[in-house]
């Protein structure tokens, strides 16, 4: 599978990305953390990355062939007491 990042373009536009890691065991996963203050800033920010010209017509048509979308899966997850990620 090719390699793609849109995590710069939507580093760009505000959104925090806390840690991004693939893994040397399997060539296709690719796990990454992205930080919200609350729902409303995840919102706010969804809507200047996804909403935004740049992902629609530049991003957005390149991750079909570069994503296995049937293999994606989102966790909306929250940190312990003692996790360094805040």
């Amino acid at each position: 599978m090719a390699q793609f990042s849109a995590a710069p373009f939507q580093s760009s536009r505000g959104l925090a990305i806390a840690g991004s890691f693939v893994s040397p065991e399997e060539d296709d996963l690719y796990v990454w953390i992205r930080r919200f203050e609350d729902a409303s800033d995840k919102g706010r920010l969804y809507e200047a990355v996804y909403q935004s010209d740049t992902w629609r017509n530049e991003i957005s048509p390149k991750i079909p062939d570069m994503v296995a979308g049937e293999k994606i899966v989102a966790r909306r997850i929250e940190p312990t007491s003692k996790s360094v990620f805040r």
